[in-house]
């Protein structure tokens, strides 16, 4: 915020994070933050396929908070990471390379499913096969030249499964 708006702004930072994960907290434990449209569908269509992880970036704590009160279908990964279970973040691939180690599976024959230019970028440094679902923002022209695919949502993989 003070590399933003400068060091001259009477703001409490302190402040406004409290208030700010007080009024998220609130709306995860209330169900008001829904799921992307197609996320359990896709999840029930590729663990039908094969095995199934969940690599985020959010630590341990605040992952299985959100998944206790999400509706998504949890139960069906295989596998949880966390980003505080690694030492580097996205785009550094770490996250994807110990989930492909700790399931036995080969980057290259896996799929990563990934809605921002880092995580997309992790996953085609870690030699992955990366989808992009399009979410707050436009892939970089990197992340445009090294995925499978662009998609503007869940859906639109679904259907490419299904086909």
């Amino acid at each position: 915020f003070k590399e933003t708006f400068g060091n001259s702004l009477d703001f409490d930072f302190s402040i406004y994070r409290e208030r700010f994960l007080n009024e998220l907290n609130r709306a995860i434990e209330g169900g008001k933050i829904p799921l992307k449209d197609g996320a359990n569908e896709i999840l029930e269509l590729t663990k039908s396929i094969g095995k199934i992880s969940l690599a985020t970036s959010s630590g341990e704590e605040t992952a299985k908070y959100k998944l206790k009160y999400s509706p998504l279908e949890s139960q069906l990964f295989d596998n949880l990471i966390f980003g505080d279970h690694i030492e580097a973040s996205k785009p550094d691939p770490e996250i994807f390379l110990t989930v492909a180690k700790n399931m036995g599976v080969d980057p290259a024959g896996t799929v990563v499913f990934e809605d921002s230019n880092k995580g997309a970028l992790a996953g085609i440094r870690g030699g992955f096969i990366t989808l992009f679902i399009k979410d707050l923002s436009e892939p970089t022209e990197e992340v445009k030249q090294g995925v499978y695919g662009n998609f503007n949502s869940l859906n639109e993989i679904i259907a490419l499964m299904r086909s």
